[in-house]
Order: structure tokens, then sequence, then C-alpha cells
């Protein structure tokens, strides 16, 4: 009993693994324990060898990622992933981790030679030179042959969740994480999260995991502004429910700064049954947001390039965003704009804003937690923005980046997540 104590002290012990085994080896090792000689002999082998396995992160990301029994227990309640998506996504995880430990073992057994090949330098001036080591070929050494005859060789690449996973291991079985290759652990009084809808509560909680004692967390996101429909993330309560934190209040804000009301109004509106009961007032009024009909993107192209190039005649200073669902159609609408001559023009693709005046031409991906004075929202069309919730979030996203006035353009038939009375008043 008083082993199992100091290994579990609650039935939610949240201390690290290893650090609950080494407790209990402290505790079979006291001398006021009081175990048959043989039983705190075998007790502590066994200890001992639980206290190695709980080190081995590598092999326990590659037993939870591999055990499809297991996976499936994990996914039950998940409604939006299929038995058939679990297994697909077991047998790739099967192939990877393998591919993963094997060159694994490879680096390690390359360090542990290259160890010995300097002891043995170093033991030179000290005796015999000690006999080469003739390796054996490994099966998995034998190279992949092309289609075209010519060696391939194939390795392990480790997938951005993988990060994630490990880190989290890590946090779960060793302890804190450390910083670079010291011995310092990790850890900061507080922590702020922006943008948090769009992590997973995996990614969350290795983020909370760094805190001190005091856990001083700030978590600021808009479920509505979600970029990510497959990362976890469903809404705060189930969130902060994962992360053991039931007991968080949610604080909504009220007040919505950056847009106005008929910016803000529409914005909600195309959330349809997403949007919240008491979504954020605005704290002004603006002009309406318009939609604008043409039959094809070259009259689209035409219309844009005159009304910009006024626009930034009058007002040099002012910042805008022509945003699009997709890169591809950003590029069409880039290519055509500055062949009309708009000034100030530039193609965004990897979120390298300048923040200065002009036009920015991009996809809605790229603009999270920017505002602009100014924003055309282009193809807002039934293929662009069909009727689902990821389309739903997108369209929020894009058009509450602006501050003043925001113009949305159709070439075809539009979007029926837009209002009918904007539908119905178009140009």
């Amino acid at each position: 009993d008083a082993v199992l104590g100091a290994y579990r002290r609650t039935p939610t012990d949240p201390r690290p693994l290893s650090h609950k085994i080494h407790a209990a080896l402290n505790k079979v090792t006291e001398p006021r324990t009081r175990l048959p000689a043989a039983v705190r002999t075998r007790t502590e082998a066994m200890l001992n060898r639980c206290r190695a396995e709980a080190r081995d992160v590598a092999t326990a990301w590659a037993e939870i990622l591999s055990d499809l029994p297991k996976l499936l227990e994990a996914f039950k309640d998940a409604g939006d992933l299929s038995r058939a998506e679990i297994e697909r996504a077991h047998a790739y995880c099967s192939q990877r981790v393998n591919l993963a430990l094997d060159e694994l073992e490879r680096h390690q057994e390359d360090a542990q030679r290259a160890a010995d090949q300097r002891e043995s330098r170093a033991g030179e001036k000290r005796g015999p030179r000690p006999q080469k080591r003739v390796e054996e070929p490994r099966e998995d050494d034998e190279p992949f042959t092309a289609i075209d005859g010519g060696d391939v060789e194939e390795h392990a690449k480790l997938d951005r969740e993988d990060d994630t996973l490990l880190l989290r291991l890590v946090q779960r079985m060793r302890g804190p994480l450390m910083r670079g290759k010291g011995k310092e652990a990790l850890v900061y009084e507080h922590v702020l999260v922006d943008e948090a809808q769009d992590l997973s509560p995996v990614e969350l909680a290795v983020v909370i995991g760094t805190v001190s004692r005091a856990q001083s967390v700030t978590l600021a996101g808009d479920v509505a502004q979600r970029l990510h429909m497959d990362n976890g993330f469903t809404g705060w309560d189930s969130t902060l429910s994962r992360l053991g934190l039931n007991h968080v209040a949610v604080e909504p804000l009220k007040l919505s700064y950056r847009s106005t009301a008929e910016i803000m109004e529409f914005s909600t509106a195309v959330l349809g049954p997403l949007a919240s009961d008491d979504p954020p007032a605005a704290t002004r009024h603006g002009a309406p947001v318009e939609l604008f009909r043409f039959a094809h993107a070259g009259d689209a192209v035409g219309f844009l390039s005159e009304a910009l190039r006024t626009l930034m005649a009058e007002e040099p200073n002012c910042t805008v965003c022509v945003i699009g669902r997709y890169p591809e159609q950003a590029d069409i609408y880039y290519d055509g704009l500055k062949k009309g001559e708009v000034p100030f023009l530039r193609r965004i693709a990897a979120q390298d804003f300048p923040f200065r005046a002009g036009v920015d031409v991009t996809d809605v991906r790229q603009v999270k937690g920017l505002e602009f004075d100014y924003v055309v929202l282009l193809d807002v069309n039934e293929s662009s923005y069909p009727e689902d919730d990821e389309a739903r979030h997108l369209l929020h996203i894009a058009a509450t980046r602006a501050a003043h006035q925001l113009w949305v353009v159709a070439s075809g038939k539009p979007s029926r997540l837009l209002p009918e009375e904007l539908r119905d008043r178009g140009y």
C-alpha cells in the first residue's frame, strides 16, 4: 500500500509517469518499508525497467499511433470521424512510425559506433589496436529501386502534428520541457494564447504545461473565426473540459471596435446557424455592404481596376485587401489588376504583408488577425462558398477584416450564404 500510494497519490495524479515510478522506487528502497527481501528485489528490478520505458517517448508515440483498438476507443465520441477514416489513418501511421523507429535505431547505432571509434583511438596508446568490427548487412539497408532502375533511399519524416504529440508525451512521461540542451525547465509565470480556436486541445495542453504552479493562463479566441475544422476544437466548453479546466469561466467580449455595424451585421448573417446568440455590437455605423454581380471574372477585373485606381488617387494612404477564397483566384485577379494599372499593387502569398498603404491581393487563409480600411471579397459565388460550415467560417473571417467598407464581388451565381436582401439588391 505504501508503494502504491507513492506511485499514485490521487486517482487524477498529474505527475509525469517517470516521477511517479521514481517515487515508488524510493519507497521500495526505504529501510522502513518492510518488504521481504525477494519481493523487494523483484519490485525494484521491475520499477527500474518501468523507469527506463517511461523515458522512451518515441516507442510510446509509435505504440499509440499503431494501436487500432485504442484509437477506435479514443475517437468513439468523435462524430465527424468514421471507422473507415480512423482505419486509414491507422494504416498510414503504422507505416510511418515503423520508418521513424528504424531510422532512429540507425542513428543510435551510428552514434554508438562513433563513440566506440573515439574510445578506440584514445586507447591505442594503452594497448594493441582492437580488431575492427565487421557488420552484417541489414534487410532494411537494401535500397528501393525506382521505375528507371535508379536507387531510391526512403527517409522517415514526421508530420507537423507529430511535434505536438511528442512534446506532450515528454511532458506526461518525463516531466517539464527543457530549455535547449540545458537542465533548466521551460516555465512561464503567465501565458497568453491568441487565436486559440485554431489550436487543438493537445496543442493547448502542451502550452498550458509550460506555466508555473499558479496556472496563470489567458486563452483568447473567436469560435466563429475557425480556420481548421478538423483540429478537435469544437467549442470553449468541450475544449476546457478536455484540458481539465471545467472550473474556468468564459468571458465573452461585448464590443467590436474594428468594423462598422453594417459589416458586423453582414458577417454575422453569413454564419447562419453557427452565429452566436449574443454577437458583439459595433461602436459605429458606416457605408452599406455592396454586392457587385458579373457574368465573367474578366468583367469583374475591369470594374475593380477602375474603382481601385480612383480610390488610390483619392485616398493614397488607405489600405485595401482583395481577398479570394483560394490562392489561384488571387493569382488571376492580381494579374488582371496589374494589367489594369492599379497602383501600389502587391500579391501576398506567404503572410508577407508590408503593412503600408496600397492594394494587397491574397487568399482568406493569409489574413487572420489583420485589418484593412477597405476589403473586396472575390468570387463569392456558389462554387467558392457553398452552404457548408467551412465556407461560412472563411467568409466570416474575410468580411471582418474590413474596418470601414466592404464590397462583395460575384462572377456567376452569388453564394446562398449571402443575405437574401443583399442578393436581391446587388448591382
